[in-house]
């Protein structure tokens, strides 16, 4: 009986670790990110409370790299002065995969954004701003289905010199 239940605890982990496998070459997720500003001179948000959607499209190269694009929106009120910001952020990254257990697999991703920031002041002037920023973060993954993912990660946003922030971020992950 012992030997028996040893096979199928066995049989159980080989399960696990193959049937969850992340299958396919291409991803498309959803994904939602909560920003933090680090100093008050450069900021990765105006808003109060900034949250931001957006939708991942990602390509495997290797079973431990991939290139993925995250394109998202973020509207919220201003935190300092009456009006709203409306920004649109596109980012570029590599995301490295150095190994996995079971169905987890943590990842480290390094990338470019691209920032469109809108304000909207309610008595003032409008002001907008193209912004580009370097953004690295760590976070793991977590395959609960055939071809299905969900992640959380935490992110530092830079310009070269300055840490101006950071982003928690949980997302849903499709791959086929």
């Amino acid at each position: 009986m012992k030997k028996l239940n040893i096979a199928f605890l066995g049989f159980l982990l080989f399960s696990l670790t193959n049937a969850f496998a992340d299958t396919g070459r291409f991803s498309l997720g959803l994904v939602s990110s909560q920003f933090q500003n680090r100093t008050k001179s450069h900021n990765i948000s105006e808003a109060n409370n900034p949250l931001g959607y957006g939708l991942y499209l990602g390509v495997k190269m290797d079973e431990h790299v991939s290139f993925g694009f995250t394109g998202s929106y973020l509207n919220g009120d201003l935190k300092q002065q009456q009006g709203e910001e409306t920004s649109y952020r596109g980012q570029a990254a590599i995301v490295f995969h150095p190994f996995k257990v079971a169905v987890l697999r943590p990842y480290f991703s390094a990338g470019l954004v691209y920032t469109y920031q809108s304000i909207d002041f309610s008595n003032a002037k409008n002001d907008e701003n193209h912004v580009l920023q370097f953004r690295d973060s760590l976070g793991l993954e977590y395959n609960f289905a055939p071809g299905l993912a969900v992640n959380v990660d935490f992110a530092l946003y830079n310009d070269v010199f300055h840490v101006i922030g950071t982003a928690t971020s949980v997302g849903i992950r499709y791959m086929f």
